[in-house]
């Protein structure tokens, strides 16, 4: 009896949930002419556009090698906090919070 009211509640709000759910998926939406006119027309020339892949089976295009992969063993890192003033980094003052 005493979770009574609390279950009215609940099953109120699953209650309109539902309707509302119900209610919204009815709804057709409109599309505004001033929208429809150049926004269809640029959709219809991009579907008719044909990109042609012949250059794929070009020699000049088989003939492209990968890039060598770059030797970074040489390289040193940065500092760690690159946007600390060079002043407070070798002070060794920590930054403000």
């Amino acid at each position: 009896m005493k979770n009574l009211p609390t279950i009215i509640i609940i099953l109120a709000i699953i209650g309109v949930g539902i309707w509302w759910y119900q209610q919204s998926s009815i709804q057709v939406v409109q599309i505004s002419p001033a929208v429809g006119g150049p926004v269809l027309e640029m959709v219809e020339r991009i579907k008719k556009i044909h990109i042609d892949t012949a250059f794929f089976s070009d020699q000049q295009f088989l003939g492209f090698s990968e890039s060598p992969d770059l030797d970074v063993a040489g390289l040193t890192t940065g500092r760690p906090n690159p946007f600390l003033s060079l002043k407070k980094a070798a002070a060794g003052i920590p930054p403000k919070r």
